[in-house]
């Protein structure tokens, strides 16, 4: 009989275009061929090491297997399902490792800034490959081109607003911006002469 049908495959984990922060995933899923011959290899390898691959032993048609990641990239991982008759079957998904946390900067006011008035516009950047969420003083803020704006209304005295950027891969950066509100006039106190 000439067998001239490739093998199904399909990649059951992870989802294609996920982000982690892990060095290695488990890819899983399952290859069968349609005409019921033994499907004889299946090869897995990533855009970023091509030439180390791995071979996951097919039990039942299904298969798993950790493949390495490379930090900060958007690792493209190749998989091959050959059957006896040499037909081939190949699929890729995309699995972004990002192991940086977001940086956030705070261009106004000034850190440990003193002012008199009720609010203060907080103004900053915060930059990251996957980021998720920003939260100034616990309040989501709205980031349009890696910038946010915040309204703030200050209590009298020191200020500690908490900012907290987490991505999408978990890696998470807290920092704490100070601002003194201050409506306490001067106390001139003459000592001579008397």
């Amino acid at each position: 009989v000439l067998d001239t049908v490739a093998p199904e495959l399909v990649v059951t984990a992870p989802a294609s275009n996920i982000v982690v922060s892990d060095e290695s995933i488990r890819v899983a899923g399952f290859t069968t061929d349609p005409n019921n011959y033994y499907v004889s290899l299946l090869s897995i390898n990533t855009d970023f090491s091509p030439d180390i691959e791995y071979w996951p032993e097919i039990l039942n048609g299904a298969f798993e297997a950790d493949v390495s990641l490379k930090a900060n990239h958007n690792n493209i991982i190749n998989l091959s399902s050959y059957d006896w008759a040499g037909n081939l079957t190949t699929t890729s998904i995309r699995v972004y490792r990002d192991t940086s946390a977001p940086v956030v900067v705070v261009s106004e006011p000034s850190m440990n800034a003193v002012t008199n008035a009720t609010e203060i516009n907080l103004v900053g950047t915060v930059q990251d490959a996957s980021l998720k969420s920003l939260y100034v003083a616990e309040t989501t803020a709205t980031i349009v081109d890696d910038t946010f704006s915040v309204s703030l209304a200050l209590n009298e005295n020191l200020n500690e607003i908490p900012i907290y950027a987490v991505d999408e891969a978990g890696n998470e950066k807290t920092i704490v911006h100070q601002v003194t509100r201050d409506t306490t006039a001067p106390v001139i106190t003459i000592v001579s002469p008397m």
